[in-house]
This record gives C-alpha cells, structure tokens and sequence, in this order.
C-alpha cells in the first residue's frame, strides 16, 4: 500500500504508520481496540457513506494467526453502506468483552449484527433480544438462538466426512475425540466425525485454548495408553501436533474447520497430520456481508436461516500410506 494512504490511515485512526503496517499485515500482539480503529478508519477511507441511521456490526476474534484475517481481506475490499462498526475480541477473554459489545445493540432498531463467537448462556438471551429488533447472523460459528440466521459450513456433514476418510484408510482405528464445551458447532463436528468413523471413540475434554495447551493435551490423553487417531474440531492444528508429538504418539490427527497455518508447515510435527478440513470462510464472508445488504436495503430477512458454504478436505495422501505401514510394522 501506498505511504501517502498508510498515512492517512494512521491519522485517521491516531496510530503511527509502522502499527497500520502491522495490523494489515496481521501481524499478532495488536490490542484489539488499535486493530479496530486501524481496520474501520481503513474501511471508512475506501469507502466513504453516505449518512443512515442503520448500521452494521461485526464482531470477531483477534486472531490474525488463523483464517480470520480472510474475512477481514473480503471486508476490506467490499462496497458497503452503511459502513461497518467492527469490534474485536481476544479469544481467552471473550466472555468478558462480549457482553459489553452485545448491550448497546438492544436499542438499534432495524441493524445488522454479524457475530463470530461461541456465546455463553448469558450472551444468548441478548442475542435473542436483539435479533427481534434487528438482524443477526451467526459466522462460521453457530449457536441455535431464535430469529437468527447462520453462514457457514454444514460442521456435523463436514464431520461425517472426516470419519469416512479415516474409516476408508484405517479401518477401525483406535480414537480419542477433543471436544470443546459450550460448542454447538464443536458438538455437531463431533457426532458427525463419530458417525461416519462408524466404530468406537473415546470422547474427552479439549484442554483450555493458552500457552500450556500442547502439554495438556498430552496429559489428557496419556492415560488412553497407544492410539490410532485424535480428532480434534477447535482448529489448533499445530498447538495438537505438539502434544501428541510429547506423547511420542503413532496417532495422525484430524482437525475440522481451519486451514494448515504457515507455522504448522514448517513443523517437524506436521507429519502427523493425516486430513485437514478447510472452511472456505472468504466466501462466508461474501455472503454474510450480501445478506446485510439487502436487508438494510428492502428491510426484509433472509428467506431461509441457513446458508451452508461447502468446505473442502485437504491433506496427506502419503501420510496415510506411511500410518498403514506403521501400523502394519508394528
């Protein structure tokens, strides 16, 4: 990007230039309310509106790391109007800020709510309210909440065909199953990968998202003594790689909803990776942001409450030759 647009950014958002720099990039260690003033002046500046009284909201994590910054690449190059109030959350203090983000919407009348987030029972009932006034849309993530409407991939079909795969190249494999709490999508992957597995899979806990994640996930699954299979839905490919490599597993690793993230490629570890399920979250995007649109302009819903946006499974053939000569030769 030019200097003479990073400076403008930078005024318009009162940051320097190296931080609009840093946040385009989407480089990590940003605070969430200087990644949300650097995006929305960026916004604002290519997309200059014209005054309305409806607006839109879009609240996601802070986790330039994954594919969300995807999401921000197609908002960024999207003509809107009204333009977009973006709010950004740091993924071990969602509960904490969420709230805080969701009350001020309770009075909106006819606006739009774009929420990425799994929401406590709490959060719930305020999305519930809202969505009777305004309209929301559920991205990507997805909580049953009544009068809302979710884009995203289909996570008990994207499941199911994971444990087809694994059960096509390794028979009845012996599995443990990660699965988050208080996850509606993270319940459906799982059932889903269950199914179409169609053998047994010892259901457990997924550790806490931080810094020790990797070496809880080897604790929690050291007592299953050798296994065939992990799955895990949460997405933190490389963080799983690295438990299971502490646990010297022989386990490959499915894992549903994001991509391989650069760090994992250049990973020792990332051979254990059997299949990655991809979300194509920049054409989530493209529709949530074309649902909004219309409404605000006709002021009428979407006519269905559930957009599925396919995903696609990607990974390593090879690796599933070399498990089937592992376990053979074991």
């Amino acid at each position: 990007m030019e200097t003479d647009k990073l400076k403008a950014i930078a005024e318009h958002s009162g940051t320097s230039i190296s931080t609009v720099r840093r946040v385009l990039g989407h480089c990590a260690g940003i605070a969430p309310e200087t990644r949300e003033a650097v995006i929305g002046a960026q916004c604002t500046l290519n997309h200059p509106t014209a005054c309305t009284d409806r607006r839109i909201y879009f609240i996601l994590p802070d986790n330039p790391k994954f594919f969300w910054h995807k999401a921000l690449d197609v908002l960024n190059g999207h003509p809107f109007d009204p333009p977009i109030k973006l709010s950004f959350y740091p993924s071990l203090q969602q509960h904490s800020l969420l709230k805080t983000y969701l009350e001020p919407l309770l009075t909106e009348e006819n606006a739009v709510l774009i929420l990425a987030a799994d929401p406590d029972e709490g959060e719930q009932q305020l999305i519930a309210q809202i969505a009777k006034r305004s309209l929301v849309i559920q991205l990507c993530q997805y909580t049953p909440i009544e009068g809302t409407v979710y884009v995203g991939a289909d996570a008990y079909a994207d499941g199911y065909a994971l444990g087809q795969l694994a059960a096509q190249h390794l028979g009845s494999p012996r599995t443990a199953v990660l699965k988050g709490e208080h996850s509606y999508t993270q319940e459906e992957s799982c059932r889903g990968f269950i199914d179409g597995l169609g053998s047994p899979a010892t259901v457990l806990p997924e550790p806490d998202e931080g810094p020790l994640y990797a070496s809880l996930v080897a604790r929690t699954l050291a007592p299953l003594g050798d296994l065939d299979l992990v799955f895990c839905p949460g997405g933190r490919t490389a963080e799983l790689c690295r438990g299971l490599y502490k646990l010297r597993s022989q386990a490959t690793i499915r894992c549903i909803g994001y991509e391989a993230s650069p760090q994992l490629r250049k990973m020792p570890e990332k051979s254990l990776v059997f299949a990655l399920l991809q979300q194509d979250i920049a054409s989530q995007t493209r529709t949530v942001l074309s649902l909004a649109k219309d409404y605000l302009i006709t002021g009428v819903r979407p006519a269905s409450s559930t957009y599925y946006i396919p995903s696609r499974i990607g990974g390593c053939a090879n690796t599933a030759n070399n498990f089937s000569r592992r376990r053979n030769d074991g």
